[in-house]
């Protein structure tokens, strides 16, 4: 292990923040406290050491360490011991400077407080200004850090003979300390916000004018002006640095020789510079069980001293692999000196292990890296030994084969030639003929494991010589059988032992695999870059790394019975590296070929041929000019044995066929199907510079096609074509074309074929590759027919037009009296649903048809009805044509097919049109035979036509003739004249280049002056989307031309409502005025037609029909303005529909639409253009206010519904005003529970007589209702106690729902009304609080309490035998402890409410020892128990308030969400604030409560925080008002304490609630002796056991402040409330589970409850249940109760005995009185006991374990006490005695109570058997671990874990987590204060402003 010297210097202590101000000030805010300076580092220590060796050492690393330790504050400390470092223990060494403390943070300045806000202004008064805000405070100074230390001094000595101890010093550091961190300047305040100025008063006020008339004026009072914000405070212009980093010390070390010192810098440093290996063997490669010898070591001392002298550096090999079996060990030169260098003699022996596995694939080739150690013999360390190169050699085998080649032998596609070589990498021959004798051996095995494998050939080698390889070939034939799929192979390389040159083994293996070719199988493929057998696994993964390389010779073998066969000799070398030799013989069929490639790198390729042989080249396919072989160079090699030549080429020889002419025998060159055509002058040219084979003919063929058909004729091609020559064939060849048997071509017969030859070689009947070009001939007929469009004639009889024409593609002339005589006739037909039944719709004969003309053609047509429905039409148009042979025959040569489909049935019927549309769309209208239009968009279209008005009678609206041009996108054009009738609904739509290009194209249109109003039925979006857009509107004078068309749009309009009130009213006239129209057109309205404007009627607008005419011409961009108010213009006007019911939950609000309409004449078309829908807000002039609401009240016996209502017009309502229309509220009582229970305190205002007569409706009449005014209405709920009924433990909650009903009379019979709103409220009504003397507990509601939960908590109280009384927040409007909630009904008759919440202690405290007093004497003369006789004394006490009803009793709050009382108040908003119980209570009256009044809480809430709860323990007074002792110190203060009596109430009463002040010192005198925190607590620490040991019964408040000086330290005790019980409950649930029933009456939330009782009020429980046990007893709740009480006894003996005490204090004297709740119980026993008379009852038989169980668990606790054997007055010991004390008078006053026992055994058998409950407990604890405190942990557990076990339920001892007491900051209680101070603040408001409401309320009902 390691040892450590530390000389370092302390840290410098921190500095201190400055105060900060959170809060906002009262005035202007405080400024922020400037941080103090912190301390400096301190200077680091000396450390002189001296290290030598021991005689004889223990282990290695066991040495003499001798010297001096000198600390930084003076201490000095000598040294000299022997140390174990052990194998890896080192020495380190410290003379840090200490760090430099770090600054603090400036305090933030305090906000100012906010202005005033002025007063608003009123109908009397302008509003005032506010008052200015005020300054927040500057911010406090931080403080720089403070300078670190500098670093000390070490030196070290060793002598020379050990001067290798040097290598044990560690780490050392002699480094200056950090400085400290700078703090930073605190934040200033913020300046408050100036007070808001008054707002300003704006009324209307209604007058009457000379004549009567009514109108309305505005007045207004000025506001204030806001207050200017107050100044924000300054910041600090404090510079803040870091610390500077302190100086560095010196470090040294040296070695004595003789008798002086040599100082070093720096220790040896040894490095291997250069080394030799080479292997042990003649081949020179290491093999597997081979040797390595290493010698030549150079190594050098690059350190700053010489190596040890006197001991051996050891130098070993360090293998990186498990190939390496072992080697030997050196030692390095010694000495070696600084910088030099010295050679080792000894070499390193290194044995390699062998290798049983045979390589897979590659050869074994294992990388060996080996590295050297140094250690330093004497005390084993290893040393650094640099490496200037790593020892690194290869182990394989001399000898290695390749990967496996195949080549496919063409003609079987299963036979395969494979290719391998082994390869001699050593440096001497291999082989059974070498030197060596070593045998080498290759097997070729089929199969895929060694088990299924046959030897297919055994390859031996018998001599290799160093560095050559050996090819080995063996050709395969596949297992047909297996299919196509991959068969395994494998070739398996062996050698002899090197000490064995006989026994073979078996070193490396090549697994490949092979399957049947399945492309190519009559060819040969010599490619490099590809090898047909896999290679498993392969180091071939397609890249290229070498060049390919073929060198072939081509030739006929000598027995060679047929030209295919070929011998091929020469060389191939792979892309891989890999090489073969062939000299192999194929034979090929006239479609094999050979394929030769090296790959997209390039390479070089050689083909070699006889000159008689050069046929041959033939065989190879000529993909020379391929991708992959672009880079390959070529060289054909022509050889002429008899003189012994070579010709070489780069091409073999190539015959093309350049050029042919051929025509058609007829004068237009129309290849017409059944005609003849004739082909001559063939060039056919040498393109390569090898000329053809002299020695074989080449034949010419022509190839046939599905409509050549060829004449029987060939050409021979004179032999041998020189390089470059051309031969031309004059003959001729001649072919025929077939005949079309095919009548029903869709489309123009064109049918293209091409013309091709063939060129074939004799010798062995080869084809010449590309040898011929194609030249293309189309077979058709010289006419035919086309460009078929139409379109759809709008309406309902389905009428298309149709258009098609006929071209004559030639420059023949035909028809019937044409010269030819070839008659030409077309038809068009319509098919029937039976396609036999066809109807001729159009036909004719054309008489003279002219060369190249087009003749257009059209007609009309109507679809077929089938069930009185037009369905989808197929149509046929047939072309015929005479043939040659017989012209006046016709022949049918093409058909065109085309469907249309009726309106109801095309793609229109889901779009915007309808059938009376005419859609001229040039981007479709093709006829075709599925209705699909084509893609042949060629150009933009064009539409040119002309529009006017049928002259003739009988016209309808939107009839008119149209005549023009349709030029369509596909170049087609046609031209139509006719009239079109568009009824009232159809537009025209001009698509000039289809619906995907509406911008392009040209739409030109002509019009009269007169037929303007026609061109409205053109659809706008088409003109507008085009681009090209003319309109030319003729007149007898000019022609104008216009881009656009006219365009007539509403701009706007005014409703005004006929009676004034500014409502849309139901039922109401409204007028429609100022109606604005604007032409934003680009040309004038037409001048001729009228355009009438009406209202359109709905349901809910009910037009009168009334109508106006819009003036004629209005120019482009012109506005006109109709029924304006100074005109006396024909008016517009409508009804709004009236409402038959009322709106329910909410005001009317509904939207409706009105919208005008104008009619265009002459087409009696409505113009879509003008609209201008104007929204109506449909309500109610009276409306009940909708964010008001309906809300309830509640005060003392009454409830009352508030709802406020609104006139939202500008006219007044009611009996006296003008319009005399009643408004009236009633309410009704739609269902109370119980029944009955509620009533109305009034039920009609009006009638004096019933004023007090309750009802079940209430009525109330506003007689006149301002306009723009409100009226706040209420109606009042009382009780009827009759219906009620009488309630023993609880008060009832009654629910009602309510349904509030607004009336209003009608426009036409204002006196009659009807309701127009009805709202419905749901309420629950709780009973004002009476005090009920008998109850146990106080249930806290609030105006969220359900009826159902509240019936639960009933049932729960029922069932734990406890009553009730309820306290409804929302109607109480408080939760005041200690404010009386009645002022005359209760009286006190002894003691005022002063008297018993006065802050004074002394009569707090004699008040309540009054009380105990008089319960004793009430319990004593009344033989009542202390409970009831509590009870009674508060009723003779009488106070009027919650703390005095429930004194030793218990209060439960339901916290849960509900609406704020202060949201209920303000009627201006339906904005909820939710707020919970706690949000109400006072955590000081709880506080008090548990003091003075000894109530419990049981809080059932959602997420309470736990500091929350914590603050209830906590007393809050201003802390500048505590008391100081009269001694400062912590033990004058004990001491002090020590001098009261137990029995001395005045004092005990003065230092039990006052707050004491206690000067003591918080923070050390120097910060290196310990931390300010650690110190604080160590005080604390003592206080606390002191204060323990005086009263082990109480829990302290602590509060620690520290001063701005050490001297101004201060401890200020409290004392609170007890630990031996508990006072308050929290059970944890959703909100849900909050008013879930299920919930309330679980076991969880009764053992709460349970546990919240008091002691004595529980015990009571129990001797009820007990006394009045039946056979139906509720089992469960005497369980519970009985495991309650355990649990406080238990509790109440650790709150006395589980504390730590203060040593040499003197423990105060305990009694039975310290054990309230155990002297109960004893008189329980007791009292138990005489009532049962035995032990044997269950009940008795529960006591006694209870006194067992006590007395078994303060036997555990004094063995846990840690100073039981020296302390004999130990509390526990004490306690043990009162307990035994206790028990022997148990024993006593039961004597002669159980029957046949004696008097003198009465007490023996007792405690007999309270031991044997002993015992039996101690067996059930035998298997608890026998640590000191763990017996006593689970005797504790045991019985609290009751309680404990509830998750969801905890108690103080959870909240303050048992702790003795509780300790805080000043800045956290002045924190705790400030914010309670708030609290209180918030709490007094809300209940101020419930008040206020309340008595507002009250002024208004009387």
């Amino acid at each position: 292990m390691d040892v450590t010297y530390n000389a370092s210097g302390e840290e410098g202590y921190d500095g201190t923040n400055g105060s900060s101000y959170y809060d906002t000030s009262s005035y202007h805010g405080r400024n922020g406290g400037n941080a103090t300076a912190p301390g400096e580092g301190m200077k680091g220590g000396t450390i002189k050491i001296k290290l030598s060796s021991v005689n004889n050492p223990i282990s290695p690393g066991h040495i003499h360490i001798q010297g001096s330790l000198d600390q930084p504050f003076g201490q000095s400390e000598q040294i000299n011991e022997d140390i174990f470092l052990g194998a890896n223990g080192l020495i380190n060494l410290f003379a840090q400077g200490g760090r430099g403390g770090n600054g603090a943070n400036g305090g933030k300045g305090q906000d100012g407080a906010k202005g005033t806000d002025g007063d608003d202004a009123t109908t009397y008064s302008a509003g005032t200004d506010g008052t200015s805000g005020y300054d927040g405070g500057h911010a406090g100074s931080g403080s720089s850090g403070a300078d670190g230390g500098s670093g000390g001094v070490i030196n070290v000595i060793v002598p020379e003979e050990d001067s290798h101890l040097l290598l044990l010093l560690g780490t050392h550091n002699v480094e200056g300390g950090p400085g400290g961190s700078p703090g930073r300047n605190g934040q200033p305040g913020t300046g408050g916000r100036g007070g808001r100025g008054g707002n300003m008063k704006r009324w209307s006020e209604t007058r009457r004018d000379s004549q009567g008339n009514t109108y309305s004026v505005t007045k207004t009072r000025a506001g204030g002006v806001d207050g200017a914000d107050g100044r924000n405070g300054n910041y600090s212009n404090a510079h803040l640095k870091q610390g500077k980093q302190g100086m560095r010390g010196r470090f040294s070390f040296g070695v004595r020789i003789g008798g002086s010192v040599i100082t070093y810098s720096n220790l040896f440093r040894l490095e291997l510079v250069d080394f030799k290996h080479e292997a042990q063997n003649a081949s020179g490669v290491i093999e597997p069980s081979g040797r390595v010898i290493i010698h030549s070591m150079k190594f050098k001392n690059s350190g700053g001293m010489p190596t040890p002298r006197h001991k051996d550096i050891r130098i070993a090999l360090r293998p990186y692999s498990n190939m390496v079996a072992n080697s030997t060990q050196i030692n390095a030169p010694k000495p070696i000196q600084p910088n030099d260098t010295a050679i080792s003699r000894d070499p390193l022996h290194v044995r390699i292990n062998d290798v049983d596995t045979v390589s897979d694939g590659n050869p074994l080739q294992q990388s060996i890296n080996v590295g050297f150690t140094a250690t330093m013999t004497d005390i084993e360390r290893p040393l650094q030994l640099t490496l200037q190169q790593q020892l690194h050699f290869v182990v394989q085998y001399p000898i290695n084969v390749s990967e496996v080649i195949a080549i496919h032998v063409p003609g079987d596609k299963h036979t395969y030639e494979l290719f391998w070589s082994v390869t001699n990498i050593g440096h001497c021959d291999l082989g059974r003929q070498s030197n060596c004798g070593r045998q080498i051996r290759a097997v070729l095995n089929k199969g895929e494991t060694t088990n299924d494998q046959q030897p297919l050939e055994l390859g031996e080698v018998n001599l290799l010589h160093a560095g050559e390889s050996k090819q080995l070939a063996y050709r395969i034939q596949l297992d047909d059988t297996l299919g196509t799929g991959w068969q395994h192979f494998s070739v398996t390389l062996q050698i002899g032992k090197m000490d064995q040159p006989d026994s073979l083994k078996s070193i490396q293996r090549r697994r490949f695999l092979v399957k049947p070719a399945t492309l190519q199988e009559n060819d040969l493929l010599l490619c490099t870059y590809n090898n047909p057998c896999t290679n498993v696994p392969s180091s071939w993964n397609g890249n290229v790394d070498y060049k390919g390389e073929i060198d072939i010779r081509l030739s006929n073998p000598a027995n060679a019975t047929n030209m295919g066969e070929v011998l091929i000799c020469g060389t191939m070398k792979y892309n891989n590296g890999c090489k073969i030799e062939l000299d192999h013989q194929f034979s090929f069929r006239t479609d094999g070929h050979i394929y030769l490639s090296t790959g997209n790198r390039g390479g070089n390729v050689t083909v070699t041929v006889a000159e008689h042989e050069s046929h041959l080249l033939l065989l190879l396919a000529h993909n020379f000019n391929d991708p992959l072989n672009a880079l390959t160079n070529w060289k054909f090699k022509i050889v002429n044995e008899t003189y012994n030549r070579i010709e070489e080429f780069d091409r073999p020889f190539k015959l093309e066929l350049r050029d042919f002419v051929v025509h058609a025998d007829n004068l237009d060159n129309i290849y017409e199907p059944s005609g003849r055509a004739r082909i001559r002058n063939l060039r056919v040219c040498n393109v390569s510079q090898m000329p053809t084979p002299s020695n074989h003919e080449i034949r010419i063929t022509l190839n046939p096609s599905d409509w050549i058909v060829p004449d029987d004729t060939s050409f021979t091609v004179p032999k041998s074509i020189p390089a470059g020559g051309e031969v031309v064939l004059q003959k001729s060849f001649e072919f025929s074309l077939c005949d079309d048997t095919e009548t029903n071509h869709l489309t123009p017969l064109r049918i293209p074929d091409n013309i091709k030859f063939n060129a074939i070689m004799t010798a062995g009947n080869r084809i010449l590759p590309s040898f011929s070009i194609s030249k293309p001939i189309q077979i058709q007929y010289p006419i035919e027919i086309g460009e078929f469009v139409g379109f759809r004639h709008p309406g309902e009889d389905e009428i298309f037009s149709i258009f098609w024409c006929i071209k004559n593609l030639s420059r023949a002339k035909f028809g019937k009296n044409s010269e030819l005589g070839r008659m030409v006739e077309t038809s068009v037909f319509r098919i029937g649903s039976d396609e036999n039944r066809r109807a001729v719709i159009y036909m004719k004969d054309l008489e003279s048809f002219a060369p190249n003309e087009i003749i257009s053609l059209k007609t009309k047509t109507k679809l077929e009805r089938k069930n009185d429905k037009y369905t989808n039409t197929q149509f046929e148009s047939h072309l015929r044509l005479g043939t040659p042979e017989f012209p006046e025959t016709p022949r049918q040569i093409q058909l065109h097919r085309f469907l249309l489909s009726p309106f109801t049935l095309s793609p229109l019927r889901n779009t915007k049109h309808n059938p009376f549309n005419l859609i001229l769309n040039l981007g479709e209208g093709r006829l075709t035979a599925n209705g699909t239009q084509p893609n042949d968009h060629s150009q933009p279209g064009e539409i040119r036509i002309r529009m006017s008005a049928p002259n003739r009678p009988g016209n309808k609206p939107g009839d008119l003739t149209i005549e023009g041009t349709l030029k369509y996108t596909n170049g087609w054009k046609t031209e139509f004249n006719d009239r079109f009738s568009l009824e009232k609904t159809g537009q025209i739509y001009l698509i000039p280049s289809g619906n995907n290009n509406a911008t392009a194209g040209t739409i030109d249109i002509e019009s009269s002056v007169n037929d303007t109003h026609l061109l409205y039925l053109i659809h706008e979006a088409t003109l507008v989307k085009c681009r090209d857009v003319l309109l030319r509107i003729q007149s007898s004078e000019n022609e104008q031309h216009y881009r656009g068309l006219y365009k007539l749009e509403l701009m706007d309009f005014e409703c005004e409502p006929e009676d004034q009130s500014s409502i849309y009213e139901p039922g109401a006239r409204i007028i429609v005025r100022n109606i604005i129209v604007k032409n934003t057109g680009q040309m004038p309205t037409p001048s001729i037609k009228d355009v009438k404007l009406s209202v359109i009627g709905t349901i809910e607008i009910i037009s009168t029909e009334e109508s106006i005419i819009l003036p004629k011409s209005i120019g482009a961009s012109h506005e006109v303005t109709l029924n304006s108010k100074r005109n006396n213009d024909k008016v517009l006007d409508f009804n709004i529909k009236s409402e038959n019911k009322p709106s329910y939950g909410k005001p009317l609000e509904k939207k409706y639409t009105v919208n005008l309409r104008a009619i265009m004449g002459g087409i009696e078309r409505q113009i879509i253009s003008f609209k201008r829908p104007k929204e109506l807000d449909i309500k109610y002039p009276i409306q009940i206010c909708p964010k008001a609401g309906v809300r309830d009240f509640a005060t003392d016996d009454e409830t009352m519904v508030i709802w406020v209502l609104n006139n939202i017009s500008q006219i007044s309502f009611g009996a006296e005003s003008d319009c005399k229309r009643l408004v009236k509220v009633g309410v009704t009582l739609d269902e109370v529970e119980p029944p009955n229970s509620l009533r109305f305190f009034r039920a009609n205002m009006e009638d004096k007589e019933s004023k007090d007569t309750p009802s079940n409706y209430y009525e109330q009449e506003i007689s006149l209702f301002q306009a723009n005014q409100e009226v706040t209405m209420f109606c009042t709920l009382i009780p009827n106690n009759d219906a009620i009924g009488s309630e023993d433990d609880s008060q009832v909650l009654i629910t009602a729902k309510l349904s509030i009903a607004l009336k209003l009379g009608s426009i036409k019979n204002p006196a009659k009304v009807q309701d127009i709103e009805i709202r419905k409220h749901e309420m629950i009504v709780s009973p004002k609080y009476e005090v009920n003397r008998k109850a146990d507990l106080l249930i806290v509601i609030n105006r969220d309490t359900r009826k159902e939960e509240h019936d639960a908590w009933r049932e729960l109280c029922k069932e734990t035998k406890l009553r009730s009384s309820v306290w409804d927040l929302s109607r109480m409007g408080h939760l005041d402890l200690f404010t009386s909630y009645s002022d005359s009904s209760l009286k006190s008759t002894r003691k005022s409410r002063q008297e018993y919440t006065d802050s004074t202690i002394v009569e707090d405290q004699v008040s309540r020892n009054d009380q105990d007093a008089l319960e004793i004497e009430i319990a004593e003369n009344s033989r009542l128990s202390r409970h009831e006789a509590s009870d009674t004394l508060v009723e003779e006490i009488d106070e009027s308030f919650l703390a005095a009803d429930f004194r030793e009793k218990t209060i439960v709050i339901l916290n849960n969400l509900f609406e704020d009382i202060t949201s209920i108040s303000n009627l201006k908003t339906r904005d909820k604030t939710l707020v919970r119980t706690l949000d109400y209570v006072d955590p000081n009256q709880i506080y008090k409560a548990f003091r003075n009044y000894g109530i419990k809480f049981y809080i059932v809430g959602t997420d309470i925080d736990k500091r929350v709860l914590e603050e209830y323990f906590i007393p809050k007074k201003d802390i500048n008002s505590f008391l100081e002792t009269p001694e400062p110190k912590i033990k004058n203060y004990i001491k002090y304490k020590k001098g009261f009596e137990p029995n001395d109430q005045a004092k005990e009463g003065v230092e039990g609630e006052g707050f004491e002040c206690i000067k003591t010192h918080l923070r050390p005198i120097f910060r290196f002796m310990s931390s300010t925190d650690s110190y604080t607590k160590n005080k604390v620490s003592k206080l606390s056991k002191s204060l323990q040991t005086l009263y082990p019964e109480r829990r302290h408040l602590v509060i620690v402040m520290n001063g701005e000086k050490r001297k101004e330290d201060k401890i200020f005790v409290c004392r609170t409330v007890d630990r031996t019980e508990r006072h308050l409950g929290y059970l944890n649930l959703t909100e849900d589970g909050i008013h879930d029933p299920k919930t309330i009456i679980s076991n969880e939330n009764k053992i709460g409850l349970l546990s919240c009782i008091t002691f004595s009020r529980r015990l009571n429980k129990l001797k009820e249940l007990i006394s009045d046990s039946t056979p139906g007893t509720d089992s469960s709740l005497l369980e519970s109760l009985q495991k309650l009480l355990e649990v406080d006894l238990i509790m109440e003996l650790i709150g006395l005995c589980k504390i730590n005490e203060k040593k040499g204090l003197t423990t105060k004297p305990l009694s039975v009185a310290n054990l309230k709740f155990f002297k109960e119980f004893c008189d329980f026993v007791v009292h138990l006991l005489k009532e049962t008379k035995t032990m044997e009852n269950k009940y008795s038989g529960w006591a006694l374990g209870v006194m067992a169980n006590l007395k078994i668990t303060l036997y555990c606790g004094r063995r846990w006490t840690d100073f039981f054997k020296s302390n004999k007055n130990l509390r526990i010991r004490i306690l043990e005695r009162i307990v035994e004390s206790e028990y022997q008078k148990v024993f006593e006053k039961v004597n002669n109570h159980v029957p046949s026992i004696t008097v003198k055994s009465q007490s023996q058998i007792l405690a007999r058997e309270i031991k044997k409950r002993e015992q039996g407990i101690k067996q059930e604890w035998s298997r608890v671990n026998n640590k000191k405190d763990g017996k006593f942990n689970f005797a504790v557990n045991k019985t609290i874990g009751f309680l404990s076990g509830i998750d969801t339920l905890k108690n103080d001892w959870n909240i303050l987590n048992d702790n003795t007491e509780i300790v805080v900051t000043d800045k956290d209680y002045r924190k705790l204060e400030s914010d309670y101070t708030k609290k209180i603040s918030i709490i007094q408001e809300k209940i101020v402003a419930f008040r206020s409401f309340g008595n507002r309320l009250a002024q208004q009902k009387s």
